[in-house]
């Protein structure tokens, strides 16, 4: 799994680097189809504020929270968005399967093809 960090009007260390590899690598438990998050942490005023974005199963999946500290934002994120794609999976295996056409195929019928040529 491949996990960008980008900080954006703030210096992160790398703690908090190592602290969302190892917090959101626990994602591919939850579905094997995750195989990139983009962590966005901004600074403004005296809020940190972490975007989650994962794309799983032909959709985007976007988290956003806020709080004091960077690390607390991110465990909230982390959270969040273990939910939604645990929700998700659930859901997607979970739903209702739809009848398909048959197993037999069905030959065609060979009553149309007499009566043409009887005709002309």
């Amino acid at each position: 799994m491949q996990i960008t960090v980008t900080a954006r009007q703030c210096d992160i260390g790398p703690e908090l680097r190592a602290f969302a590899q190892t917090r959101l690598e626990k994602l591919a438990k939850y579905d094997e189809a995750v195989r990139e998050v983009r962590v966005i942490i901004s600074h403004e005023r005296k809020l940190h504020t972490v975007e989650l974005t994962v794309h799983v199963h032909h959709q985007d999946i976007i988290i956003t929270e806020s709080h004091a500290e960077p690390g607390a934002a991110l465990e909230l994120a982390a959270d969040r968005l273990e939910d939604r794609i645990r929700r998700a999976k659930e859901k997607r295996v979970s739903a209702p399967r739809r009848e398909g056409r048959g197993d037999a195929p069905q030959a065609p019928s060979t009553d149309a093809g007499d009566d043409a040529g009887d005709e002309a």
